[in-house]
């Protein structure tokens, strides 16, 4: 019994020391259009590929540019875009990939990270979208679009049937 508090009190001294390994992000945009930084800590030193899934209604409505291969569903990862290195005994690694949501509505992100077979998730939140109301094409220019459309059609009939 005696043996066993020492072994206790050093392994219960070592907890605070431990750390856990956290994948946050940060968005920058208001609508529809956005740069979001993921984060890793605590991660072993290495390369890893990133995605933003973007989610309305359960429903996924977000694209991530990829330099590789343009613009995807967030399905996808970006391949190698999060570096992570060890820096006065810490592990630390962002990237920034931008995000399309399909919607104007709210959206709901969460952050993903993956290394081989394994990945790791941020907290998934809801992102409020900033987005102006659209405004409405007066009457009278719907009107002369309208006309100016008939009237070239009218024009490329009659000189269809003139040849």
């Amino acid at each position: 019994m005696r043996r066993t508090i020492p072994i206790i009190l050093t392994f219960l001294l070592l907890i605070p020391f431990a750390s856990a390994q956290e994948v946050t992000f940060e968005t920058e945009g208001e609508c529809q259009e956005f740069n979001v930084t993921v984060t890793a800590t605590n991660f072993t030193p290495g390369i890893y590929d990133v995605k933003v899934d973007v989610h309305d209604n359960g429903q996924r409505v977000g694209e991530i540019y990829d330099p590789v291969g343009g613009w995807q569903s967030t399905m996808y990862y970006v391949n190698g875009a999060l570096q992570v290195e060890e820096r006065n005994n810490e592990t630390h690694g962002n990237a920034t990939v931008e995000i399309f949501a399909e919607t104007r509505d709210n959206v709901t992100m969460l952050a993903r990270i993956r290394q081989n077979e394994q990945t790791w998730d941020s907290e998934e939140r809801e992102i409020t979208q900033d987005c102006p109301e659209p405004e409405p094409v007066p009457e009278d220019v719907f009107f002369l679009v309208t006309l100016t459309a008939l009237l070239l059609i009218l024009v490329g009939v009659t000189v269809y049937k003139k040849r």
